[in-house]
């Protein structure tokens, strides 16, 4: 698993993500936490927006995970809903750094950045992670969520912990959006890397035989080109009933 995780380019990609995922999310908690703050100094009215804001919120969210994920891995795949929330997070940073010009938009950019922050990363960014670690062999992969986890997230929350605690007491008002706006560009590009080597890591195990085909969701097999097409074409010569017919159904569903 180790030897794995060193030589893995979608282990790699996926860590690096996930590094710059928590430094973005620190940033934009300190930025929107500020604005709701100054509209609502009341701690009694604070309370209660957000009780009614985080609650239609998480309804939203559930929405989200019920039908437009669903949707989202059929209508584009993996790897084409794996790049809606860095997105959407630069979406966020952007709406903040607008309203440095216009503080009419402040609080509704403080509000979608909250709900960035709170329901659209573990709808989608949760999904879309978990489906990725499917390209991992079985052996290794309770090892990559695990470092995953106890390692690469907190690291990425540290970092952002110390860039705030450096920059918190700059007096330049645009410092935290730019450089929530730098950090999401950087995960952004790195989505989209890891997009790449999740679909080099499917082809890998296909061509060494360590993934059953039967085990393959229908996101997974939507990324497959025409090199895994011939991989798995390779599959119907084998002596094994199971195997045969497996290939049978993926190049059908193919198509």
């Amino acid at each position: 698993g180790i030897a794995y995780s060193r030589s893995s380019a979608l282990f790699t990609t996926t860590a690096i993500a996930s590094i710059a995922t928590m430094m973005a999310l620190q940033v934009i908690d300190f930025e929107y936490s500020k604005i709701i703050r100054t509209a609502f100094p009341e701690s009694a009215k604070l309370t209660a927006f957000l009780g009614v804001f985080d609650g239609l919120t998480t309804v939203g969210a559930l929405l989200l995970q019920w039908f437009v994920v669903p949707w989202s891995l059929r209508r584009f795949g993996v790897q084409g809903t794996n790049v809606l929330f860095p997105y959407a997070l630069l979406f966020a940073f952007g709406l903040l750094a607008a309203a440095l010009g216009l503080p009419t938009v402040s609080l509704p950019a403080a509000m979608f950045a909250r709900f960035t922050r709170s329901s659209l990363m573990p709808t989608l960014r949760g999904t879309t992670r978990s489906l990725m670690l499917n390209a991992v062999p079985r052996k290794t992969g309770a090892l990559v969520r695990s470092f995953n986890t106890a390692m690469v997230m907190p690291l990425g929350q540290g970092a952002g912990a110390i860039l705030l605690i450096i920059l918190k007491g700059a007096a330049l008002p645009w410092l935290f959006p730019t450089l929530g706006l730098l950090i999401t560009v950087a995960f952004l590009l790195y989505s989209y890397k890891q997009n790449v080597a999740y679909g080099e890591a499917l082809l890998d195990l296909l061509r060494e035989d360590r993934i059953h085909l039967l085990d393959l969701e229908d996101e997974d097999i939507r990324q497959f080109d025409a090199a895994a097409v011939t991989a798995i074409s390779g599959r119907l010569l084998s002596d094994q009933e199971d195997v045969t017919l497996g290939a049978i159904e993926l190049l059908r569903t193919i198509g």
